[in-house]
């Protein structure tokens, strides 16, 4: 009874341990190219442009990161159905018969 248990805790387990190895060997890697930009850009322009650029372009990532995550999705939106006035005065198992017959057509065209 205990063993499906056990093993989807296992497995969420390993996925943590691997997702945190990720994120982890990304930073390093982040920080590698950070420094190489940094040695390129201090050739072509000087030390207090190359802080200026490699800072807007963290700044921007940053942004951008931060617009993704408050923006919001369709399926985030709460479903709040629409009563027509015909389905308003239908008595009620009528009234629940449009409102499923509309849902699942409303359903059926978001798939496509």
């Amino acid at each position: 009874m205990l063993r499906p248990i056990k093993k989807a805790a296992s497995r969420a387990g390993q996925k943590a341990a691997w997702g945190a190895a990720g994120v982890i060997f990304g930073l390093v890697g982040l920080g590698f190219l950070t420094a190489a930009m940094w040695m390129i850009l201090v050739v072509i322009v000087s030390p207090l442009y190359t802080s200026a650029i490699i800072g807007l372009f963290y700044l921007g990532l940053g942004c951008i990161s931060f617009a993704a995550a408050a923006s919001r999705h369709p399926q985030d939106v709460p479903y709040e159905p629409q009563t027509s006035a015909a389905a308003a005065d239908a008595p009620p198992l009528v009234e629940a018969f449009l409102y499923g017959l509309k849902a699942g057509h409303q359903a059926k065209s978001h798939r496509r």
